[in-house]
């Protein structure tokens, strides 16, 4: 990762997007893409192709689009993208109930040193004055996951202490 870009594909895995582009992977991610989810909500597919283009100006994505993509895809990405823009991290906890005690303190033990990989790559970047917006924005991203299970593996901890 060091230095350069990603790729769409992985750009779109690890970084927080705009909002367009949120939308955009968001809806071509949902099994069908864009013609299953217009077909679903009784939109004209080739409308709804042209406004998740970044590249067509003359058809923009409406409250009523946004609201139709998040609800059928459950996609995260899109409430992550809205909350960074206002400085806030948006993560969906688990059911506490339904959590392994191994498997969440893995995930936690995984996560953490995912988040100290990247945060020891930044730093280099930073340190040689070659950082980019990709590095950062990767680093956003987990440090959000990060708390989401961090959150998680607490309410499972309070689930365990009421037993």
């Amino acid at each position: 990762m060091s230095n350069k870009q990603f790729g769409q594909r992985d750009r779109a895995e690890r970084c927080l997007l705009d909002l367009q582009m949120a939308c955009y992977h968001a809806t071509h991610d949902y099994p069908g893409g864009a013609s299953a989810l217009a077909a679903m909500r009784g939109m004209n597919p080739p409308v709804l192709q042209s406004k998740l283009n970044p590249n067509i100006k003359t058809h923009q994505i409406n409250v009523r689009d946004l609201q139709t993509i998040c609800e059928v895809t459950q996609d995260e990405r899109i409430l992550q993208t809205v909350c960074s823009y206002y400085n806030a991290g948006y993560f969906l906890l688990p059911d506490a109930r339904e959590i392994n005690h191994e498997t969440i303190l893995q995930q936690s033990a995984d996560l953490t040193r995912e988040v100290g990989d990247l945060m020891q790559v930044v730093s280099q970047s930073v340190t040689d004055g070659k950082v980019n917006q990709d590095e950062i924005s990767a680093l956003d991203k987990k440090l959000i996951e990060l708390i989401g299970t961090a959150k998680a593996l607490i309410e499972h901890a309070k689930l365990s202490c009421n037993k």
